[in-house]
């Protein structure tokens, strides 16, 4: 199973979204992420992250609407990406993360991006290309791949 990062124009993002039937596609638009904290609050609603219930002081599942007052949740880098290395919720063996109008991503903060392209890169796919079974119970590897279309 080889995770990783693609390239592709959005002829070939439609094509993808079409054939893929038995995957959990993510799709998100570079353009509406101009912060870090965009981008945490955009993928915790495209993967539908648990929300943590501060009454009740637990996780709770996701529901629309969940992450819009970006003020009440705490979302950071080390929660976004124990949490894409989690995805108990989601049953798909296949997941699929695209993220339209790439280059306009993130236009002011070229760091911010590098982080993210090298966090995908270096620790979410290899989480699921092999380590989830090395470091949890019954873990098992799913396809997970990044489309950058433009």
């Amino acid at each position: 199973m080889k995770n990783k990062i693609y390239i592709i124009n959005k002829t070939g993002a439609k094509q993808i979204t079409d054939s893929c039937h038995d995957a959990y596609v993510a799709e998100i638009d570079g353009r509406s992420i101009q912060s870090e904290i965009d981008w945490l609050y955009t993928v915790a609603e495209s993967f539908h992250f648990p929300v943590y219930d501060e009454i009740e002081h637990k996780m709770t599942f996701w529901y629309k609407g969940a992450y819009a007052d970006r003020t009440s949740h705490k979302l950071n880098w080390e929660g976004f990406e124990d949490l894409l290395c989690d995805l108990s919720w989601i049953p798909h063996k296949r997941v699929l993360l695209i993220i339209y109008n790439c280059s306009e991503m993130l236009t002011d903060d070229r760091e911010a991006k590098e982080y993210i392209i090298n966090a995908l890169r270096e620790r979410i796919l290899p989480w699921w290309s092999s380590d989830v079974e090395k470091y949890v119970v019954n873990g098992e590897k799913r396809e997970f791949s990044v489309y950058l279309a433009d």
